[in-house]
């Protein structure tokens, strides 16, 4: 059975610290709007509601780490991503938990890559 992780904002930065990243995939699933106000870097954007028919963008050898405002939307993702036999983590407290800690973050176009 898949399961479901759920991570604070300081242990999914403690994370990607470590290195990580390769084997996490950040998804927004906020809406479109949402994403421009500000993402976190390196996040792709898949929105709830299309979810379902974009799954196959989310490569199978990576565990997604699924990103809404406060975690509802989110963990919404992780149910279906469960319910598929894969394992998910959500973002505990969603975006506005991680800009309590780290700041807002930034808008797509300001990013540096």
């Amino acid at each position: 059975m898949a399961g479901i992780t759920e991570w604070s904002a300081q242990e999914l930065a403690q994370e990607l610290k470590s290195g990580a990243d390769d084997k996490l995939l950040l998804v927004d699933v906020r809406e479109p709007h949402e994403w421009a106000a500000g993402r976190l870097p390196g996040s792709v954007h898949i929105p709830l509601g299309s979810l379902m028919q974009r799954v196959g963008e989310i490569p199978v050898n990576v565990t997604p780490v699924f990103i809404c405002a406060v975690g509802g939307r989110s963990m919404a993702a992780c149910r279906y991503f469960a319910s598929q036999g894969r394992d998910a983590i959500n973002l505990a407290g969603g975006v506005m938990g991680w800009s309590q800690i780290y700041g807002a973050p930034p808008r797509p176009e300001h990013e540096h890559s």
